[in-house]
């Protein structure tokens, strides 16, 4: 005897439908599985290995990532204090620089005040007395005089110690005879130096010297 008769593909959605079951229950059956390992692990301290990895300490901690590492304090911020400018000297001029108007003037007046170079003195005895000449030489040279020349007198016989001088050293034979207490003092002829000044030496010359 058979049963009522069924309609064309029943069997196969019915084996379709216990395989979806079955496999549904699988999948059931492994994440309940997971989920109970999962616990256990954890229970024992272990990371399930389905799960995300704790991070690790980073060994650089409190460090920048190389490329952004933060510069160090002294120069993470620039000093408040003010920074003086620094104050260059003035550029030298190579241009001369004319001294004051005061000092040129004082260094014109000092020039001019100086006393002209005096002449040479040509020693010349007219006293017969040998080496006269000579020692009034060294009296005239201890004085700071210049004496070219020294000799005998070849002109007339003069009264007492003359001073000659030729054009222009008027002052000079001035100085020169109050210096030695020389009175006379006369311009001097063509036969006597036309530069120097002559001294023609008398017998007082010995007497007061």
């Amino acid at each position: 005897m058979t049963g009522p008769e069924r309609p064309p593909g029943s069997h196969r959605r019915v084996r379709d439908t216990n395989r979806i079951a079955v496999l549904i229950a699988s999948l059931v059956g492994i994440a309940i599985a997971a989920i109970l390992v999962s616990i256990a692990l954890q229970k024992r301290g272990e990371p399930a290995h389905n799960t995300a990895p704790a991070s690790s300490p980073n060994p650089l901690e409190g460090h920048s990532p190389l490329g952004s590492a933060s510069p160090p304090e002294s120069q993470a911020a620039p000093s408040s204090a003010p920074v003086s400018p620094s104050v260059s000297p003035p550029p030298s001029s190579s241009a001369p620089v004319s001294p004051p108007p005061a000092a040129t003037s004082g260094a014109a007046s000092q020039t001019s005040s100086a006393p002209a170079p005096l002449p040479a003195l040509d020693v010349l005895n007219d006293s017969r007395i040998t080496g006269l000449a000579a020692r009034a030489s060294a009296t005239f040279r201890a004085a700071g005089w210049n004496v070219a020349t020294v000799g005998n007198f070849r002109g007339p016989d003069v009264p007492e110690t003359t001073v000659f001088y030729p054009d222009g050293e008027r002052a000079a034979a001035d100085r020169l005879a109050a210096a030695f207490g020389i009175d006379r003092v006369r311009l001097a002829t063509s036969e006597l130096s036309s530069a120097n000044l002559t001294v023609a030496l008398a017998r007082d010359w010995a007497r007061d010297h």
